[in-house]
């Protein structure tokens, strides 16, 4: 009775010194995973109160079609689905909308865009500096260290 659910992993089979489980009264569904440690404890009372588990020990058979999901699962994904919907759909729109100001502003500004380039060709030349005169100091680190 730990509120837990979803699927069993396969992993339990895994498990070596296993003398007792009990995983009754929870939001498990699924197959149970057969193997291991799981196949010396054929107590079906062990699974019970979990309506979506089948497979061994429980009488119940597995359908090869998707297994039933808790009801909880169900609530709580609408709610998450409608998020991540309306975040992407506003970082979209914001980037459109960002994307169309800037570059219009551009095209139609023959100022701004020599300003922008610019200042694009300043930042460019800076960085090409900085990196020519890094790489000539460590190569001269180098072939003081070498000799």
């Amino acid at each position: 009775m730990n509120n837990l659910s979803g699927v069993l992993p396969p992993s339990l089979t895994n498990l070596t010194s296993l003398n007792h489980l009990n995983l009754s009264y929870n939001n498990f569904y699924g197959k149970i995973p057969y193997g291991g440690q799981l196949q010396a404890l054929p107590d079906p009372s062990i699974y019970s109160g979990n309506q979506g588990l089948c497979g061994f020990p429980l009488d119940k058979r597995c359908e090869i079609t998707a297994p039933a999901q808790p009801l909880s699962f169900l609530n709580n994904e609408d709610d998450d689905n409608s998020e991540t919907i309306w975040f992407y759909l506003s970082m979209s729109l914001g980037f459109i909308f960002g994307f169309w100001a800037i570059s219009s502003s551009l095209i139609l500004k023959k100022r701004w865009r020599y300003a922008y380039f610019r200042f694009v060709d300043h930042i460019y030349d800076k960085i090409y500096v900085m990196v020519a005169v890094n790489l000539k100091k460590m190569k001269r680190k180098c072939s003081l260290a070498s000799e």
